[in-house]
């Protein structure tokens, strides 16, 4: 009974904090470019997605995002599209505690490779295949600037590195450069 009013009361004390705290909820675009020898296999692409984020402190941060980005092949392959799905936890380090500020991070998570085959491929009239090619964790280490718009409002643009850590099926480890645009909603207060 005892460890009930302990439980308790650590998290009344956590949600009063969390109810202070920032959560910051977003959208990004971007531009994904492969660095040899990825570029054998993959052209530049596009992409989006989601990310939040929990500010400790005006200057760090931990959150978690998703990002689905689009490839086309470098070579001539007829109806072949590839994806690349990644997913996982995020750091980042805001150098002053103004609102807009250059920061530096790290992402970590899983990343997926799939191909998708339409059309005519391989003597296949009109039926569609969807295999994973490729399955990693991968690091992204990243630096970017934060530009506040409002209390609200912010944008937010970055440089990363994508690195896979495991061996891919042609015998190299994947990697790619991003550059991204995006938009920040700003929830609670400090």
């Amino acid at each position: 009974m005892k460890y009930h009013y302990i439980i308790t009361s650590i998290c009344l004390l956590l949600l009063g904090n969390i109810s202070k705290a920032q959560f910051q909820v977003g959208g990004n675009a971007n531009v994904l470019i492969p660095l040899s020898p990825t570029s054998i296999y993959y052209k530049s692409g596009v992409g989006g997605g989601i990310v939040g984020k929990y500010l400790f402190e005006s200057k760090f941060a931990l959150g978690g995002f998703f990002n689905y980005n689009f490839l086309s092949p470098s070579s001539a392959t007829f109806g072949a599209t590839f994806t690349m799905m990644n997913y996982g936890a995020s750091m980042e380090y805001n150098f002053f505690e103004d609102p807009s500020t250059p920061y530096l991070g790290v992402d970590f998570g899983q990343y997926r490779f799939r191909t998708n085959i339409s059309g005519f491929s391989q003597g296949f009239s009109g039926t569609n295949f969807n295999f994973d090619n490729y399955t990693s964790l991968g690091i992204a280490p990243n630096i970017g600037y934060i530009l506040s718009s409002s209390d609200l409002l912010s944008f937010n643009f970055n440089f990363k590195y994508h690195q896979m850590l495991q061996t891919a099926p042609q015998g190299f480890n994947y990697q790619f450069i991003q550059l991204t645009a995006g938009i920040i909603f700003t929830l609670g207060e400090r």
